[in-house]
């Protein structure tokens, strides 16, 4: 046990632990689906988007940022974790990430790099 209340495991050939269930982050932060509920548009990354109900609980008070991060972490690793063990998912970031180096190749040879 820590000082702060935490738990540290030592898991011995354990590769990754799966940290979503089938209800997903949701779950866990109840409070950050209910303010995305509210926020203006349905594809909110409260970041930019004006009309954001989790950046307006930020600066209130009524949500921490250092919350906000960590759900945007286990978010990035949800993500990460679903390309690696999606098939179809995976090959469409591959396209993805193809098209964009294509199009970097093709604006290089049109000012004339490399």
């Amino acid at each position: 046990m820590l000082a702060g209340g935490g738990l540290l495991l030592d898991t011995p050939g354990m590769r990754e632990l799966q940290l979503v269930d089938e209800n997903g982050l949701d779950s866990v932060f109840e409070d950050i689906t209910e303010l995305s509920a509210r926020c203006r548009f349905r594809d909110c990354h409260h970041d930019t988007e004006p009309g954001c109900a989790v950046k307006e609980a930020m600066k209130s008070g009524d949500l921490s940022a250092d919350r906000l991060e960590h759900y945007r972490k286990l978010e990035r690793e949800a993500q990460a974790y679903e390309l690696r063990h999606d098939e179809k998912l995976r090959r469409q970031s591959e396209r993805v990430w193809g098209q964009f180096y294509d199009e970097v190749a093709r604006l290089r040879r049109w000012k004339g790099g490399k």
